[in-house]
Parts: C-alpha cells; sequence; structure tokens
C-alpha cells in the first residue's frame, strides 16, 4: 500500500509538467528554473542532472509520535519502478 502512495506521488508530479505531460525531468525543470530570458545561461543538461539528483521521500509517522510505533519511509527517483523504491523502517 505503501508503495502504491509512492507511485501515486510520483505519477501525480509528472503529470504537473506543462511541456511534456508524464515527464518527471520535464516537471523537475519547471519548478527549479523561473520563466523568461534569463534561462539562456543555464546548462543543456540541466533537466538530467536535476532529475539525476531530486529523489521524492515519503514518510509515515507514527499516529502517535510518544507511541513506540515504526516509522516507514520510501524513497526514489521520480521514475523508479516500484520495485526498485527503497523502503526502510525504524
Amino acid at each position: 500500500m505503501f508503495l502504491e502512495l509512492f507511485g501515486r506521488v510520483a505519477n501525480g508530479l509528472a503529470g504537473r509538467s506543462h511541456s511534456r505531460r508524464g515527464d518527471p525531468s520535464w516537471y523537475l525543470e519547471e519548478i527549479f528554473t523561473h520563466d523568461g530570458r534569463g534561462n539562456f545561461t543555464r546548462p543543456k543538461n540541466m533537466r538530467g542532472q536535476l532529475f539525476d539528483a531530486v529523489q521524492l521521500e515519503i514518510t509515515q509517522l507514527p499516529p502517535y509520535p510518544l507511541a513506540p510505533a515504526k516509522t516507514v519511509q520510501c524513497k526514489g527517483r521520480l521514475d523508479s519502478e516500484l520495485d526498485e523504491v527503497v523502503v526502510t523502517t525504524s
């Protein structure tokens, strides 16, 4: 269930791309760069660099902060298949 949530969030973020819907690298470039003429100096491979550097991380905290329940965390790239997502508990 937690991996399914990860997949839905990643797909939802990628779907917000205005240029190419469903492409997470375009989504990252759009949120980390501004519109306008000042963008001409950014590196041509910025989209790929952002895509390699940014990962999605979702943490589920226990319902009561003082309870001895475990925390579950998922992390991976925006294009990760569900079997590639790292799940940890603490």
